[in-house]
């Protein structure tokens, strides 16, 4: 948070966010998403969080087998236009494999036609049979594991508190997981999420109250610090000292499959885990956790430094998972798509229970907000008098009073002032970018306009909707 803030603090023509959504909270990504919506200037924003990409986003980049592809409109455009530009190359590679056949044949026909005819034909001819115009469709990867059987009786949890030094993170929290649990937690940063996982795998021990966990419980535990992994093995032998069996919908298959499942190619499997990026190593550790075959996955921020093939692949992974799933997340769209409930952790030790998945949750947030906007608003005006209706001859109350012309009158050109000063705010902001205190006295005094501002609006809006 403090890198973002300094990021947007500074006015600029052109802000680059890179991954800008990762380990923040549901709140500030929503704040975030706000500010970016109305902000001025040019964007360029490198993310997986899908729901930025459909509402902020305008041009999407995507990068393809080494080429970048530019698409015009959100995140469902581009989706769709892909699909279109993935049609066309297939009916390219349908077109390429027709006339590679041809050329097999033509050089099947004639061997000596590799000393007599031209060499250039030749080397065409090898080419063509030779290149491809299949599109890179990783996200339509389907990863289907057997899971262990899982009992009736999963994980209890009995009154259970728990404290870190003289903070209270869980209290007195009561829950039964059941075999096919599809739950949520979400919640501010620091308030006690990692911590009610750790609780039900058993890092942590309550320190009041009781939980059991049932014999066939199989826990698969992905947390945000992937610290199993060690930098000098191969990715490869990462995976085959867990298990080189697995068996899937689809039989039985090797540590080998299982890599290329997870967007992995041949080359790669025999590199270092060293070697690769944070997003590929983030992939190789949640492959670990599926290869032990658990029958009650804990999902602590998964889709942190995931791109958006892997988590398509995880989200249909999910889908058809047999067993409990937990997930503690930001993501937006991954909590719609693989929950239909959750925990919501409103600060250290206040658990609430919510039926249904992120969407419903923030529409009723925004309700509750929005009724408490409107019983402020419905406040008696003490300021307004039934003598100034008179004084405009109007007793309907659908026109402005004379001292209400008076007031909009005024507003408008106090508004005119407040937004003239914020822009000089801006520019001194700019060339004072170095003296620390001048850059805080001036965030403040325009912190207090902007507050001033929309205090004014909204009034000038009342106004002029009567006049």
């Amino acid at each position: 948070r403090v890198a973002l803030a300094r990021a947007l603090i500074r006015p600029s023509d052109l802000l680059l966010l890179d991954e800008p959504t990762n380990h923040l909270d549901v709140e500030t990504i929503e704040w975030l998403e706000r500010y970016l919506e109305t902000r001025t200037g040019g964007l360029l924003m490198v993310t997986h969080d899908r729901y930025f990409l459909e509402r902020i986003c305008n041009v999407i980049v995507e990068i393809d087998q080494n080429q970048l592809f530019r698409y015009e409109g959100n995140y469902e455009t581009y989706l769709r236009k892909r699909e279109e530009r993935y049609e066309r190359m297939r009916k390219r590679e349908q077109k390429r494999q027709q006339m590679a056949e041809q050329a097999r044949e033509w050089l099947q026909r004639t061997p000596q036609a590799r000393t007599s005819k031209a060499q250039a034909k030749v080397d065409q001819a090898e080419e063509l049979i030779n290149s491809s115009y299949e599109p890179d469709e990783r996200g339509d990867v389907e990863l289907d594991t057997v899971e262990s059987r899982l009992g009736d009786k999963t994980v209890f949890m009995e009154n259970v508190t728990k404290r870190w030094g003289n903070e209270t993170y869980v209290e007195d929290f009561s829950y039964r997981f059941s075999r096919d649990e599809r739950l949520g937690i979400i919640g501010p940063n620091g308030v006690g999420k990692s911590t009610l996982i750790d609780l039900i795998v058993g890092r942590a021990e309550p320190d009041v109250g009781e939980i059991e966990r049932g014999e066939t419980v199989v826990f698969g535990y992905y947390d945000q610090q992937s610290a199993d992994l060690d930098p000098d093995q191969r990715v490869h032998d990462y995976v085959t000292d867990i298990s080189n069996r697995i068996e899937t919908e689809e039989g039985e298959l090797n540590a080998t499959d299982m890599l290329d499942k997870f967007l992995f190619d041949r080359d790669r499997q025999w590199d270092s885990i060293e070697k690769l990026s944070g997003g590929e190593r983030r992939r190789l550790y949640l492959l670990g956790v599926l290869m032990r075959s658990p029958n009650f996955l804990l999902l602590d921020e998964p889709t942190n430094d995931l791109d958006i093939d892997t988590l398509n692949v995880l989200e249909d992974y999910l889908e058809d998972f047999e067993g409990a799933v937990i997930v503690v997340s930001h993501d937006r769209h991954f909590l719609d798509r693989t929950v239909d409930h959750m925990l919501v952790f409103e600060e250290k030790g206040e658990i609430e229970e919510f039926p249904g998945t992120y969407t419903p949750w923030m529409e009723r947030r925004q309700q509750r907000r929005e009724a408490e906007r409107q019983r402020t608003d419905d406040s008696p005006d003490q300021e307004t008098s039934g003598a100034d209706s008179d004084e405009a001859g109007d007793d309907s109350g659908e026109t402005l009073s004379y001292t209400e012309q008076q007031e909009l009158d005024e507003l408008e050109s106090r508004i005119e002032a407040i937004e003239s000063r914020l822009d000089e705010i801006d520019e001194e902001m700019a060339e004072q970018a170095e003296d620390h205190e001048a850059v805080l006295e001036l965030d403040e005094e325009k912190r207090q306009l902007e507050e001033e501002l929309m205090e004014k609006m909204e009034r000038w809006e009342a106004l002029v909707a009567r006049a």
